[in-house]
């Protein structure tokens, strides 16, 4: 039978690596863009760092089992990686694939954090037209609120530093969405709504809390074609200001 992993912690895996295989100097993109012939392909696995079992490669018997099918004790691998690691894991120790997660997470901050001051109002058009292309009605709500506040209240620790550093750009988004406004006056609203309608759909599936913003990312990910960093980076930016200005996520 099929192991049944947590969706929430399955997509923060992949979002806080980049989608990339942690094996040092590899790093090589998980995710397959579409082609004309065939949709976007997942090729990343998801390793263990301690084994699911007791007698798997790096198996503890003191790591409780409702701890080893969750973030926090997976690492994202190539295909080739995931099984080499697994083949010998006597030369890959569970200190190794730590290290390995903790450099590419690092390193993939790092990436972002360099992108934001870059992106600009292509970027911004790009991530958004998708997103505003089938609105619902507007809900004309754009209130300012305490993001420390609105963080905590919404239990959004893991993608806390996500929030911080989409809000270090947030006056380039806040240029971009007025300068839109000048051309067709309902645009705040309808970039609101769209997000909205897929926060609403998510909430009824019962995903909350950090599970609820990586999705939330992940369906303005999926709007645009390839993986760039900087598109990446325009989400991120997108999202910590829809966060603090209006009703996506409660006050």
């Amino acid at each position: 039978m099929a192991r049944k992993y947590p969706d929430p912690d399955v997509k923060y895996l992949f979002s806080v690596s980049g989608g990339r295989c942690a094996y040092p100097r590899c790093k090589c993109l998980c995710v397959v863009k579409e082609t004309k012939n065939d949709k976007l392909a997942v090729i990343g696995q998801i390793a263990h760092i301690v084994a699911h079992s007791d007698t798997g490669p790096r198996g503890d018997p003191n790591l409780p089992e409702k701890l080893r099918d969750t973030y926090d004790n997976w690492i994202l691998l190539c295909p080739t990686h995931h099984n080499l690691v697994d083949k010998q894991p006597n030369t890959f120790s569970i200190a190794d694939l730590k290290q390995w997660k903790s450099d590419l997470e690092a390193w993939f901050q790092t990436l972002i954090q360099q992108a934001l001051p870059k992106v600009t109002f292509i970027e911004l058009e790009i991530v958004t037209r998708a997103i505003v292309a089938n609105p619902k009605e507007p809900t004309n709500d754009l209130t300012l609120i305490n993001p420390l506040q609105k963080i905590r209240f919404n239990k959004l620790e893991r993608v806390s530093h996500l929030i911080t550093m989409g809000l270090s750009v947030a006056t380039e988004v806040q240029r971009f969405i007025t300068h839109n406004s000048l051309y067709d006056s309902t645009f705040p609203e309808k970039l609101t709504d769209g997000f909205l309608k897929e926060y609403n759909n998510l909430v009824q599936q019962g995903i909350t809390g950090d599970g609820l913003y990586i999705s939330l990312m992940e369906f303005a990910f999926s709007s645009i074609e390839g993986r760039e960093i900087v598109h990446q980076s325009a989400i991120i930016a997108i999202m910590a200001y829809l966060f603090e200005k209006c009703e996506i996520f409660e006050k």
